[in-house]
């Protein structure tokens, strides 16, 4: 993610799997250092989903996500 920072500029930034990935994105967000138009955030799993998804939804930045663990 943060390799991939500049790409997200203005474009869609998709995570079907991997909490650790949509904590990187809202962190570089909240950062300053990307600026996606848009954030689907529905990563699977016990370990950080629900709690990645939490993180989603206080941003600045539009986004597409679901409750829990479930993706």
């Amino acid at each position: 993610m943060r390799k991939a920072n500049q790409l997200m500029d203005g474009g869609i930034v998709a995570i079907g799997n991997g909490p650790t990935a949509l904590f990187e994105v809202c962190d570089l967000v909240r950062k300053g250092k990307a600026r996606p138009a848009l954030i689907i955030g529905v990563p699977v799993g016990f370990v950080g989903a629900a709690e990645s998804k939490k993180e989603l939804i206080t941003l600045p930045v539009p986004f597409i996500t679901n409750q829990g663990g479930k993706g």
